[in-house]
């Protein structure tokens, strides 16, 4: 494990995990600051025992909170700045959000603008804003995102039609809760494609050229726990299993989050924005192959993934376990192994792999692309066009 020069790593949000963290929220809420938060959700997730059960606790904990359940699918800027000025007037201290990766983001932007003056826009990424957020307690109702942990929120401005992320190094959410009590009605489908999500975190960060060995433990830590649990915790309901998928997804994120996400993200963001691909379908799908090219190129991390996933050792082909073992993970979880053409159509594969070259953090893109431009990412195998093209091509099949 030798390493040379400085290793940065940097994770500031408290994770309190396990069965029955719930009843605690509103304590966990007085301890990092909260008297009058401002509760974010949306109407389905408003209407589970779960959360009623939180605001029950919040108030038996003797707080005074604003509730907003109308969370939009997808967060929104304009919502977020309505709910900053909300916290203005009535003089909340504090986010607490209870849902998936949209309620969470909307509720880590809401604290971002509810301090800082100007419209988000003007703190999108790069740019940061110069006051921190108000305390924010997230309770995730899915297992994979990872937003829980995740510095940054992903924003749709309906009036520019257009996303953004802001965030920084000061937007960490002060406290994650993760309690499968949370994961009750989430449908089998929608727990199957997020925990899938959550391992292709796990993954693209282990084969990223900015890993280290703190990252690599928690990503490789995080990808085998999540083999591990995933047919219990989707198909079984087993409240075990979902507490390990909850926190597995946590640290999926950390990892990520400080290594970066890789190949696989970087090709299906241009599926995403021009052919409507779901976020979670491109990533999985990718995910077996763009493994497998960086694996060629670091034998010694092969041989680990390939263990993490099921594997012996002196396994003769861990490559090709590991991308026999994502296939039957997805046979038996009922997910696809392939895009359909009506998702990648053929002529559309040499334009999705040039739409890919900016890469996922918005890199240098040169002024002509070629089969051999490379793909911007901190991938630790570099891509180029042509093999982007290839690779897709190769999602057509199983």
């Amino acid at each position: 494990m030798t390493q040379t020069g400085n290793i940065p790593f940097f994770m500031p949000t408290k994770i309190v995990s396990g069965q029955g963290g719930l009843a605690r929220c509103g304590a966990l809420a007085q301890s990092i600051g909260m008297a009058k938060p401002l509760v974010v959700t949306d109407a389905v997730i408003a209407k589970q025992d779960f959360c009623k059960f939180v605001v029950q606790a919040i108030e038996e904990a003797g707080l005074r909170y604003e509730l907003f359940e109308d969370c939009a699918v997808d967060a929104r800027l304009q919502q977020a700045e309505s709910l900053a000025g909300l916290c203005r007037r009535k003089g909340l201290d504090g986010v607490l959000a209870i849902g998936g990766g949209s309620v969470m983001c909307c509720g880590k932007a809401t604290a971002i603008s509810a301090v800082n003056e100007g419209s988000l826009r003007d703190y999108a990424f790069p740019r940061l804003a110069p006051r921190h957020p108000l305390p924010t307690l997230m309770i995730p109702t899915t297992a994979g995102s990872g937003v829980e942990v995740s510095q940054f929120s992903v924003l749709k401005d309906e009036e520019l039609h257009e996303k953004l992320i802001v965030g920084g190094a000061s937007c960490f959410p002060t406290l994650a809760l993760l309690d499968p009590a949370t994961l009750a009605s989430l449908p089998k489908a929608l727990a199957a494609a997020s925990a899938v999500d959550a391992l292709c975190h796990a993954l693209e960060a282990y084969f990223s050229s900015l890993a280290t060995p703190l990252t690599d433990s928690i990503a490789i830590g995080s990808a085998k726990t999540l083999y591990n649990c995933m047919r219990k915790s989707v198909l079984d309901r087993d409240l075990d299993a979902q507490a390990d998928n909850l926190l597995a997804s946590s640290m999926a994120n950390i990892a990520c989050g400080n290594a970066r996400l890789g190949l696989g993200h970087a090709l299906s963001d241009p599926l995403e924005s021009h052919l409507d691909v779901p976020h979670t379908v491109g990533v999985s799908v990718l995910l077996p192959r763009v493994v497998a090219f960086c694996a060629e190129a670091a034998p010694a991390k092969a041989t680990i993934v390939a263990q993490a996933l099921g594997g012996v050792p002196g396994q003769r082909d861990p490559i090709d376990h590991i991308r026999r073992s994502l296939f039957d993970l997805y046979d038996d979880l009922g997910l696809r192994k392939s895009f359909s053409l009506e998702q990648l159509p053929l002529e559309k594969a040499s334009a999705i792999a040039a739409l890919a070259v900016p890469g996922l953090y918005g890199g240098m893109v040169p002024h002509s692309i070629d089969n051999e431009t490379l793909i911007n990412s901190p991938a630790l195998r570099s891509m180029t066009v042509k093999q982007a093209r290839e690779c897709l091509l190769a999602c057509l099949s199983e």
